[in-house]
């Protein structure tokens, strides 16, 4: 998966590390009932608007891979 995907990104190592945290998050939760943790950027943290935004894509992400966003629970920084 990571060489495929890094093919896919060639030139977005951040993209790279979302969809990977999508992979990741989506293969836990195969294996356990309760919920998943993904944690946004920190570099957001200061940028209310694209935490919300990127919150929002992993949701979708999440969402995109069959998994409920109930299991779903979204880590913003704080400061």
């Amino acid at each position: 998966i990571l060489i495929e995907t890094l093919k896919k990104y060639p030139n977005d190592i951040d993209a790279v590390i979302d969809e990977l945290t999508i992979y990741i998050g989506s293969e836990i939760l195969k294996l356990i009932d309760g919920r998943v943790s993904t944690e946004v950027d920190a570099r957001l943290s200061y940028d209310t608007d694209g935490t919300i935004v990127k919150a929002q894509q992993f949701i979708k992400a999440y969402e995109a891979a069959g998994i409920d966003k109930k299991r779903v629970l979204i880590k913003i920084a704080g400061t």
